[in-house]
């Protein structure tokens, strides 16, 4: 496969009649198109981040898929990006800091999407990763003693609640 610097890449899928594609280690990967389930998920993301935001009257955005995110020599199109402060410019591209990156997870890419890509994404200034069904962030490394006690409160919260 040819590599392919991210100005080259801009410039090419700019010339893209159709398609969606990732920049992966300068390697362009072809996304395959959605299934309904993982557009539903995608857009109940997207509409809960927003709400949140406007609910706590943040200096947030949020921004759906098509958006680049730029980590190394990769760019991804996550499916949602919160960022904060100023609005975007007009015909820009990429977010430059993002604060939440949300990747919802399909059959097909789902060992890659939970290791591989959410390490790149940790490489990030300001990513977090948003917790998987479990309500556990999806990553191997392991919780740091603050985040171990407030799960233990959690639970211990829970239990409290339980009829």
């Amino acid at each position: 496969m040819q590599s392919m610097t991210r100005e080259e890449y801009r410039a090419w899928v700019e010339r893209q009649p159709v398609g969606r594609f990732e920049r992966i280690d300068g390697v362009v990967v072809a996304i395959a198109p959605e299934r309904v389930e993982h557009n539903d998920r995608k857009m109940l993301a997207w509409l809960a981040l927003r709400r949140a935001i406007r609910d706590a009257d943040a200096p947030c955005h949020v921004q759906g898929d098509g958006m680049t995110v730029e980590v190394g020599d990769s760019d991804y199109e996550p499916d949602s990006v919160v960022y904060c402060g100023e609005r975007l410019a007009p015909g820009s591209m990429t977010v430059p800091e993002p604060l939440i990156v949300v990747e919802v997870l399909s059959p097909s890419t789902s060992a890659t999407d939970r290791a591989w890509k959410l390490r790149e994404y940790f490489r990030l200034p300001f990513a977090t990763a948003l917790p998987d069904r479990l309500g556990r962030p999806p990553t191997d490394r392991a919780p740091s003693p603050r985040r171990r006690e407030r799960d233990r409160d959690v639970r211990v919260d829970q239990r409290r609640a339980s009829p």
